[in-house]
């Protein structure tokens, strides 16, 4: 009833609007024609009947009549009514009459009108319209697809013209429409013809050169901007069509006779119109409307290669969309490559390496669907197929001949690609265990010949002397990448500055898929005979050096996995080759601070080369240790900073994969064989800076446990000392040697956690100065002198004890156990041997304040400095100390050099904070000096607080500070020193805090005062 009520006044409206056509019942009809899609949609598809269709479509019938005469907008809606009824209507009885009829309907309606008859009287087609005509096309295939008698209709001569006329509509549609969503509906539309309809290899083959000419155009950039959608779909039907048209399967390509009989004339006529049509895009757009095939042509041998060779060309747009952003499209690409070498391998027999270098690019796809559905594809394959095998080995030949013009592109993102890829084709050759000799042959030239680290240039090295050993403290290697198991990893090889990080990821990831799969002995011979020649130069023995290691790597990886008895002889003998090899090299460059860049990036190769022998040799390579460990502590103290990194890398992992666990643990178990190479220098008066600076070395590493193992050492470096004091680079070596000793004793004092009693931190002025101090002094109770008697009782009783002591020394029993029991008797957490060390390098450096060089003399007050804290553990001990070395810190106090000037304070500091009350006189007696250090005012500010004025000012303060706060000082001193440190008191709270603590009252009326 509903419908009646909408299809009654539209005929009527229709009837009308062929009268008379104004505007107002244009309007009513389109209003009209808008109630009835609304009714139709809301009808279950059940209730439709082919009745119920020719009901609704009386009006509309009256409407096409005038279709010249109707507006976009009412063509749009009548076409979609259509689609409406034949989906629901008329699909179950559609007759190829009726089909033909509603084809050229369609067609008709969305049609543009030919370019030479294009006026201002031409009417208007909107995007709307054409999509819903399209969409209504491809509901008319979906209802032929299902019906045998409408496929045999599209199948038979006469339908011919036609098919190329809505083929060619269709097309125009796709191509030309700026709107993607009704480009997509053509597409679906000719998809559904094509693939689902007509199913035909010879009736395709009529429209093949039209198709792929549109489908690459839509797919060039240059000529459309193309929604990613609309591009798979545009690949899918590009693939299909193919698929279908060349099919492998219903080609006879060894015979010229015909596959299907039709007249010459029309196949002389289609062959000619497709040839034309794919070759040149201006071309093939002409040829869309000119193309009318009236019948099937022959697919014979001759033209499946004529096309073929056509196809090639065709495929350049797809070549591209293996870089488009969208997965969708990559995938797409794969899902063609692949259905064109399965059904189209023979046919497309010169695409068949385009395809399968395309698959092996799309394997390296970041989207893991794609990639692995390519490598999967590929590889079922190529199991099947040997010369997909020997396209893959001819492509990977051809990228490693070409490598070096891969390396030199700009684009890191190109070159990684191209690198990948020889992983994967080299992947696919060894899952196939195709021979790969020819490959072989060739891999270790063309990486020589092509790959390089930086250009040679000279590399100037630091001071040695004042080289900072603080980076082999323990927190040093947490700025590196450390793994959970301890290991660190090397950091990025000079090569990443030439190729980019991931053309030199790519590189690496080659070999090392090399490494873990193909015979190696032949690569890694000729790696090792480029490594050991000498005449080749530094280049290309880092390169050699450099794959090996790679090389190595996989290997070492495919043991692991796959327990390769082969793969683990080959790497236990490359591993003793390679630590030879290093081993030269480190020897030849360790004692040289100048290396150039090449000299330094092979030293750095050896040292990965040494790592990766380490952790396949494990225990066994303990025998070569031996020797590597005195070139490795004279690496570690380079003054290239790069190679000093590495090194402690090397040292650290050796350390891990030898069992040791730490550097320091490697170092302690192997002290004997590094002190004897250090021992037979210095005694055959082989020395030098740099043997002091192995030595410091070698402390800082092995930590505190060192200190037992060096007293034949120190004994020799006094005895150095003693005759070789003129040599001031030499002692300033040596000493920095002694200050790496008393570093570590003071960590060892640090780490017993010691609890040191420095003095009381309040000393109160002498005398009555508060009321609280009268009440405690008359409180007091009096100590009452003994009388002589009971003195001299007492006198008696100690001496009798004294005798007995001495008897009992007289039994040389009891003497040894007197003795036994006084050695025994040492308080400090700090061995006794270590203090004793400690005590005598602080006793030797008070004679070297005085030298010449600055430097040292900085030097020593800074190991002063330090050994204090671990001296002040034996106080017995420690007071004898601060009074043999306290005359020769004295001048220093007044040294022309700023830097000695201010650390001779901190000592001065330092020794009122352990020595306490045993400073007093010492204060007393150095506060002359100390006062004409404290300005009369505070430097002024525009001189910075880096002027020499502001530091003395404010070292100065710091340590008056730490005296009063640790020592008791006299009162005149305490006076004079208020009254010169006090206009300064608002700006020093700690000073003014430590002075009130000796007397408050004091400092509150000077306050006052001022």
């Amino acid at each position: 009833m509903q419908i009646k009520q909408v299809c009654v006044p539209l005929l009527e409206l229709g009837l009308s609007l062929n009268r008379e056509g104004d505007t107002e019942t244009k309007f009513k009809v389109v209003n009209a024609l808008e109630d009835l899609l609304h009714a139709l949609n809301g009808i279950p598809p059940e209730a439709f009947s082919l009745q119920l269709g020719d009901y609704i479509f009386f009006p509309l019938s009256h409407l096409l009549k005038i279709s010249n005469r109707l507006d976009d907008r009412t063509l749009e809606l009548i076409i979609r009514a259509l689609g409406i009824l034949i989906t629901h209507s008329w699909g179950n009885t559609l007759q190829p009459t009726m089909l033909q009829q509603l084809m050229i309907l369609i067609v008709h309606l969305i049609e543009p009108p030919a370019a030479d008859k294009v006026s201002a009287e031409t009417k208007f087609i909107s995007n709307e319209t054409k999509k819903a005509g399209a969409l209504a096309l491809n509901d008319l295939f979906v209802i032929s697809a299902s019906s045998k008698d409408l496929q045999e209709f599209f199948q038979s001569e006469a339908a011919i013209p036609l098919l190329g006329h809505t083929v060619l509509v269709l097309l125009d549609l796709a191509l030309k429409t700026s709107d993607d969503s009704c480009s997509q509906a053509a597409l679906d539309a000719l998809h559904t013809l094509l693939i689902r309809v007509i199913r035909d290899g010879e009736v395709s083959a009529s429209f093949l050169p039209g198709v792929v000419s549109v489908l690459c155009k839509i797919m060039t950039p240059s000529v459309r901007k193309s929604h990613f959608q609309l591009l798979v779909k545009s690949l899918s039907l590009f693939g299909r069509v193919l698929a279908v048209t060349l099919n492998d399967s219903e080609l006879d390509l060894d015979s010229t006779s015909p596959v299907s009989i039709v007249s010459s004339s029309t196949a002389s006529t289609i062959k000619e119109s497709q040839t034309k049509a794919i070759t040149d895009s201006n071309e093939s757009e002409s040829s869309l409307n000119k193309l009318r095939p009236e019948g099937k042509i022959l697919r014979t041998s001759s033209w499946v290669k004529a096309t073929s060779t056509q196809i090639i060309i065709s495929l350049e747009p797809v070549l591209k969309l293996r870089h488009h952003h969208r997965p969708e499209v990559r995938l797409m690409v794969y899902q063609i490559c692949v259905l064109l070498l399965s059904h189209c391998y023979i046919s497309l027999e010169n695409c068949r390496s385009t395809f399968i270098i395309l698959i092996i690019s799309l394997a390296t796809d970041l989207d893991a669907e794609v990639a692995s559905k390519s490598w999967e594809s590929l590889l079922r394959i190529g199991s099947t197929h040997v010369e997909v095998q020997e396209a893959v080995k001819l492509a990977l030949y051809d990228w490693l001949s070409r490598i070096q013009q891969t390396l030199v592109q700009h684009d890191d993102d190109l070159k990684s690609q191209t690198l990948t890829q020889m992983k994967i084709a080299f992947e696919l050759l060894l899952e196939w265990n195709t021979e790969l000799a020819s490959i072989e042959e060739i891999l270790v030239p063309c990486y020589i010949a092509s790959v390089r680290f930086t250009d040679s240039t000279k590399i100037v090295a630091s001071n040695t002397a004042n080289l900072d050993l603080s980076f082999l403290r323990l927190d040093w290697n947490f700025t590196l990448v450390t793994k959970s198991s301890g290991l660190i990893e090397f950091s990025a090889s000079n090569m990443e500055g030439v190729f980019g990080k991931k053309a030199t990821l790519a590189l690496q990831q080659v070999l090392e898929t090399v490494g873990g799969s193909v015979r190696l002995q032949r690569i890694s011979d000729e790696c090792l005979e480029v490594i050991v020649d000498s005449n080749e130069s530094y280049p290309h023995k880092q390169v050699a050096l450099w794959m090996i290691i790679h090389l190595m790597k996989g290997a070492q990886r495919a043991v692991e996995f796959f327990d390769f008895s082969d793969k683990s002889e080959f790497l236990m003998q490359a591993s003793d080759q390679i630590i030879q090899s290093s081993y030269e090299v480190l020897q030849q460059n360790m004692d040289r601070d100048n290396l150039s860049t090449d000299e330094v990036i092979l030293t750095k190769l050896s040292l990965e080369a040494l790592s990766i022998s380490a952790e396949i040799l494990r225990d066994d390579f303990q025998i070569a240790l031996i020797d590597l460990l005195y070139p490795l502590l004279n690496l570690v103290i380079s003054p290239l900073t790069e190679v000093r990194q590495h090194t402690y890398i090397a040292l650290n992992n050796i350390a891990i994969h030898t069992g040791y666990g730490s550097i320091s643990s490697l170092l302690i178990r192997n002290m004997d064989y590094i002190l004897d190479t250090i021992s037979l220098k210095i005694n055959t008066l082989d020395i030098s800076p740099r043997s002091a600076r192995i030595l410091s070395a070698l402390i800082k590493l092995g930590g505190p446990s060192t200190i037992a193992y060096l007293d034949d050492i120190t004994a020799s470096i006094f005895h150095l000392l003693d005759n070789y004091h003129g040599y001031s680079r030499l002692v300033e070596g040596f000493f920095a040697v002694l200050k790496a000793v008393v570093e570590e004793i003071a960590l060892e004092a640090m780490a017993a956690q010691l609890s040191i009693e420095q003095g009381s931190t309040r000393r109160e002025r002498e005398g009555i100065w508060t009321l609280d101090a009268l009440i405690n002094e008359l409180e007091r109770k009096p100590q009452f002198k003994l009388h002589d008697s009971e003195q001299t009782e007492d006198q008696d009783l100690d001496l009798k004890t004294k005798l007995d002591e001495d008897k009992s020394l007289d039994d040389p029993n009891q003497r040894d156990e007197h003795q036994s029991d006084q050695s025994e008797i040492w308080d400090s957490p700090i061995p006794q041997s270590s203090y004793t060390i400690l005590k005598r390098i602080c006793l030797l450096s008070r004679y070297y304040l005085s030298h010449s060089s600055s430097l040292l003399r900085f030097q020593l007050l800074d190991l002063l400095k330090i050994a204090l804290s671990a001296l002040a553990t034996c106080p017995k001990e420690f007071l004898p100390i601060i009074n043999d070395i306290w005359p020769s810190i004295v001048p220093c106090v007044d040294d022309l050099e700023l830097h000695v000037q201010i650390a001779s304070l901190d000592v001065i500091s330092e020794l009122c904070v352990f020595g306490a009350d045993f400073m007093t006189t010492r204060i007393e007696a150095i506060w002359p000096k100390l006062k004409r250090l404290v300005p009369c005012e505070i430097p002024k500010s525009h001189e910075g607080k880096f002027s020499r004025d502001a530091q003395i000012f404010r070292a100065t303060m710091s340590c008056l500070t730490k005296i009063v706060k640790s020592t008791k000082v006299k009162n005149t001193v305490f006076e004079e020193l208020l009254d010169c440190v006090g206009p300064f008191l608002e700006f020093f709270p700690e000073l003014k805090d430590a002075l009130e603590l000796v007397s408050s009252d004091a400092v509150w009326v000077y306050l006052q005062r001022a």
